[in-house]
């Protein structure tokens, strides 16, 4: 689970099928884990707590990075 207080940073993820499908978040946290921090790709689902814990991070005025 993450937590609004160690994102790092929030990138969208597009289908590679079709880049105009935003798919779900890579979400790169500051808690560390063998010397690198941890990545997770969490889906775009109102009920998922990981989701609702981008939200309130993008609330704190923090901006979610466009896909590559």
């Amino acid at each position: 689970m993450i937590n609004k207080n160690t994102i790092v940073s929030v990138k969208k993820m597009l289908a590679p099928e079709d880049s105009n499908i935003l798919i779900n978040y890579k979400v790169t946290d500051a808690e560390t884990q063998a010397n690198s921090r941890i990545q997770k790709f969490i889906p775009i689902a109102e009920d998922n707590t990981d989701y609702q814990e981008i939200l309130k991070w993008v609330a704190e005025g923090n901006t979610i990075e466009e896909a590559d």
